[in-house]
């Protein structure tokens, strides 16, 4: 059984407020663990600065400054724990000043949009049977019509050879301009209309590929954890599969966001910002607690690092966690002749682990981050031993004669034998 957490000991001027606003929430039945990391980081950077009478304008905003290669999202969480600090000692009759939400920074992406040159929207236009390109600043909204539109899918198809998917993922980028144009130009509203009404091309669905029970705990048993970076690659794995994390949602991991007190549950940032807390198994807290152990890694001292780095001490890429993976899966016997996988495979096979289980799809829906069931549905059409399983219990056991009717008539066999 293990032991409660230790409460954290604040030593600034504004140890008592802190320890009081911890113990309001806690009260309320808000699971301030990890927060409290947050604040015994206030609480050290307040040491030696005069707060003694207020929380003054320049402490709040010299602290939530952006450090050297912080997330937007941990900013996000940082703002927010302060601003609720500040209203409780408002409350207490103790002057704070509340950092305003504007000061929250957007979440950046790393994608960058390509830029075409002159040279190749001139090409690509031009190749287009019939479309008579001069100056690009002289083409007009007019100009690009339906007609125009499928001959350039087509050209992708036939000319560029590109697949029917390459040839939707062309449509759906102009069928999001000509939603924007209808809205700028109402005027335009039935020549958008009429581009919007292109329909996308069927595509063959793709298996969703997944690892039987066996070869995942064939897996997971590979890494040395009595090495460094073999606890760490058992940790990585066994955090990969028990979350059903996508590979970025993982790699995006800081200490703060990990709670291994029971239950343990992970803390996970998911496509359009999203936040869901999945809970952990306990052999994954003990993995991920011996890992934390070895590697020194301390919340409390530093919340916000991440918790898989590579040998230069920065957070792990998606290549990096694709190596790792398939460094070991390489290993496996089941993979002799087969090519590596991706880390949404591991994915994948969670969600199908969960289905075999007789877990509902409601609840792997949420588990997963999906935002509509019918994304999960694929996982119910993929599973073929679950189809034969309802085919058989829907199976009537019909019976089934051993003879035929000539085999049953004697006087025709007699006869038969008489020949």
């Amino acid at each position: 059984m293990q032991s409660p957490p230790k409460p954290c000991v604040f030593e600034s001027d504004l140890a008592p407020l802190l320890s009081a606003f911890v113990a309001e929430k806690q009260r309320f039945g808000f699971k301030y663990n990890s927060i409290e990391a947050y604040l015994k980081s206030f609480d050290t950077f307040l040491l030696g600065r005069d707060c003694k009478n207020s929380l003054s304008k320049e402490l709040m905003l010299e602290w939530i400054a952006p450090k050297a290669h912080q997330k937007s999202v941990t900013i996000e969480h940082r703002i927010h724990i302060m601003q609720r600090f500040a209203d409780f000692l408002n409350r207490n009759d103790f002057s704070a000043y509340r950092i305003p939400s504007e000061l929250i920074p957007r979440k950046v992406h790393d994608f960058v949009p390509y830029i075409f040159t002159y040279d190749e929207i001139a090409r690509i236009l031009a190749v287009v049977d019939g479309f008579q390109f001069n100056k690009i600043d002289r083409i007009r909204l007019a100009d690009i019509d339906a007609d125009l539109v499928i001959r350039f899918l087509d050209w992708l198809e036939v000319n560029r050879g590109n697949s029917a998917s390459t040839r939707n993922v062309r449509l759906a980028a102009i069928h999001a301009f000509f939603r924007y144009v209808q809205f700028q130009n109402p005027e335009m509203l039935l020549h958008c209309q009429r581009i919007l009404a292109i329909p996308m091309k069927e595509t063959e669905k793709r298996f969703v590929e997944y690892l039987p029970e066996q070869v995942l705990k064939e897996l997971l048993s590979l890494p040395d954890q009595t090495k460094k970076y073999g606890i760490r690659d058992t940790a990585l794995l066994c955090l990969l599969y028990d979350s059903g994390a996508r590979v970025q949602e993982l790699i995006d991991l800081s200490l703060l966001d990990i709670r291994l007190e029971t239950p343990a549950t992970i803390r996970l940032y998911g496509k359009g910002r999203k936040v869901r807390v999945v809970p952990l198994m306990s052999q994954t807290a003990v993995i991920l607690q011996k890992y934390l152990s070895m590697w020194h890694l301390d919340a409390a001292r530093k919340p916000d690092a991440p918790v898989f780095v590579n040998h230069q001490g920065k957070r792990l890429t998606r290549p990096g966690v694709t190596y790792i993976l398939n460094k070991y899966m390489a290993q496996v016997s089941w993979m002799e002749g087969k090519k590596g996988i991706t880390p949404h495979v591991i994915r994948h096979s969670k969600a199908m682990h969960l289905l075999r289980a007789d877990v509902d799809l409601h609840y792997i829906r949420d588990f997963l981050g999906h935002v509509q069931i019918e994304t999960t549905e694929v996982y119910a059409r993929a599973d073929a031993e679950m189809k034969r399983k309802a085919l058989e219990a829907a199976n009537l056991d019909l019976p089934t004669e051993s003879q035929t009717s000539w085999q049953k008539d004697q006087s025709l066999l007699s006869w038969l034998q008489s020949l």
